[in-house]
């Protein structure tokens, strides 16, 4: 991968925009938004810039070249502007056939989408089928139940590398994030979490950013996600959802919202 179309380090003027007379670095920073803010897109809750973040070496992570996001459907004509301000030349779509299908996404003019399927070698209930449940509680408690469900999101996260179909997705979303020419770029899935949030992590920790930051940019899909996924939610628990543990004190709504998202 070539590290210089993701990653600037200070000083470098061939990488870094020139700054005022007596600027520092941490003074730069401050007039940015902290490092995994959403953008702020009604539409696209969980669209954050992966840059901002500062490696161990003392490199930061570029902001403005590459993006994760949820799910790019629908999306709302102003929000919509505002997405074709970031100058995108592709969006790489990590969802299943299904979701495509169902969704497919809503991009400005010039945006060249790229699928890249990365459960396509999947076999039985995988994250990607979780949304569609909570229309049906009982093939959700026949899926999930029991505790079945905390096991299948533990099994999707090793296909995410042990699966030829993830291999050869995120195979190609890095080296294609490594070429300046193909940026700005943006990766999703449907949520924006578990597909989405594990390429995210793999990357950020490629380019050297510490463990504890990966974790923080990883979890911060909660924050995003969550509200938007409550009237659902909350429909699944009174059309008579059943807890997907035997036991536990985790509310019920919390537990299926620790499934649902991704």
């Amino acid at each position: 991968m070539k590290e210089q179309a993701l990653v600037s380090h200070y000083p470098s003027p061939t990488t870094v925009a020139p700054r005022p007379p007596g600027s520092t670095p941490a003074a730069a920073a401050q007039n940015q938004p902290a490092p995994g803010t959403s953008l702020g897109i009604p539409s696209i809750p969980n669209l954050r810039d992966v840059g901002g973040y500062t490696a161990q070496d003392g490199s930061v992570v570029q902001r403005g070249v590459a993006y994760r996001s949820n799910q790019l459907n629908p999306i709302e004509p102003n929000d919509m502007k505002k997405l074709a301000a970031l100058g995108l030349k592709n969006d790489f779509d990590l969802r299943a056939a299904g979701e495509r299908e169902a969704k497919p996404d809503q991009l400005p003019a010039g945006v060249k989408n790229v699928w890249l399927n990365v459960l396509a070698d999947a076999k039985g209930t995988n994250p990607a089928e979780v949304e569609e449940m909570l229309h049906a509680p009982k093939a959700a408690n026949a899926a999930l139940g029991n505790g079945k469900g905390a096991a299948k999101f533990v099994d999707a996260y090793r296909q995410f590398i042990t699966l030829p179909s993830a291999k050869a997705a995120f195979r190609q979303l890095f080296i294609q994030l490594g070429e300046k020419n193909q940026l700005p770029s943006l990766f999703h899935c449907t949520t924006g979490k578990d597909r989405t949030g594990w390429a995210a992590a793999a990357l950020l920790t490629l380019l050297g950013v510490p463990e504890e930051k990966v974790n923080e940019d990883y979890l911060r899909s909660n924050e995003y996600i969550l509200p938007a996924y409550k009237q659902a939610i909350d429909g699944f628990v009174v059309r008579g959802w059943r807890s997907l543990h035997t036991t536990g004190s985790v509310g019920r709504e919390n537990r299926v919202s620790a499934v649902l998202v991704r």
